[in-house]
C-alpha cells in the first residue's frame, strides 16, 4: 500500500481562518505525532520550551505541516 506516501494536506486548507488550521495541526498531532515540553537555560533564567515531532512516511506531507506550522507562528 502506498497510500501513505501520497499523502498531502489540500491546498485549501492553508487559507481558511486560524481556528480551522489550529484544529487540522492538533489533529495531526494527537494521531501521528507527540508534544514535549523541556526547561532550557538561556541567559542564566529557565525557560520553558514547547516542542513538537510528527513521524510520516510522506516526505511532501511533513513539507505541508511545516508550511501550516508556520501560517500558525510557529517556528520551524
Amino acid at each position: 500500500n502506498t497510500g501513505s506516501f501520497q499523502k498531502r494536506i489540500p491546498g485549501w486548507v492553508f487559507v481558511t481562518p486560524q481556528s480551522f488550521r489550529e484544529g487540522v495541526m492538533d489533529g495531526l498531532i494527537s494521531t501521528d505525532g507527540r508534544v514535549g515540553v523541556d526547561t532550557v537555560k538561556l541567559r542564566g533564567k529557565p525557560h520553558i520550551t514547547l516542542s513538537f515531532n510528527i513521524g510520516l512516511a510522506s516526505f511532501e506531507l511533513i513539507e505541508d505541516i511545516a508550511t501550516l506550522a508556520r501560517t500558525l507562528g510557529i517556528a520551524v
